[in-house]
């Protein structure tokens, strides 16, 4: 994550440790504090805020809150993985600009939907697709690390690259399941499943 951009110079130690905290009991187990300058004057200093330095009314504490945030991110990295589920992020249609509030709105209401249905899931985009081992797509899994995908969520999306089209297509005869929110613009991949949103 980039966490805590833009919270200004005002932000406390205890608002940045709910905001990880925030994360962590979701999923997140790596983390960017934000903003850490390159320089303390001239352009490498420009940024968002908060700017962590010496100036900074918490600065002293940082040693500690990092080492808390290292504790945090090594325990929420044990344990057995076992997630099936994975929502697309239609990056390109975000950056498209075109509508891209339409898309963001709809990955993250889908989100909350999983969430509210207790269904644990983990966010993919086309680049998991590009490197997903063909072997494993043929049968059915898309593998990211240790975690197999079984079951694909795709909100609206119309800019998905043809080539991982190809791919769920594949994903999908080998046993897969996609399920995609029914809208206006979406691509055509022959075996997913329509839902309404």
């Amino acid at each position: 994550t980039e966490s805590c951009g833009v919270y200004g110079a005002g932000v406390t130690f205890d608002e940045m440790r709910y905001v990880f905290n925030y994360q962590v009991v979701r999923g997140v187990n790596i983390f960017n504090l934000f903003s850490v300058p390159y320089a303390r004057t001239g352009f490498l200093m420009t940024g968002e805020l908060p700017y962590i330095t010496e100036l900074h009314a918490c600065y002293k504490d940082l040693p500690v809150f990092n080492a808390y945030l290292e504790k945090l991110s090594y325990v929420a990295g044990l344990g057995q993985i076992d997630n099936s589920v994975a929502l697309y992020m239609p990056v390109w249609d975000i950056w498209a600009g075109e509508k891209a509030e339409y898309y963001d709105e709809m990955f993250d209401k889908i989100g909350k939907e999983l969430e509210k249905e207790h269904i644990m899931f983990d966010v993919f985009d086309d680049d998991v697709l590009k490197m997903a081992d063909s072997e494993m797509l043929n049968g059915g899994v898309i593998a990211m690390g240790d975690v197999r995908y079984s079951v694909l969520v795709l909100p609206p999306c119309k800019y998905m690259p043809a080539s991982n089209i190809e791919k769920l297509e594949r994903f999908i005869a080998g046993g897969g399941t996609v399920f995609m929110v029914r809208c206006d613009e979406r691509p055509e991949i022959h075996g997913a499943k329509i839902v309404e949103n």
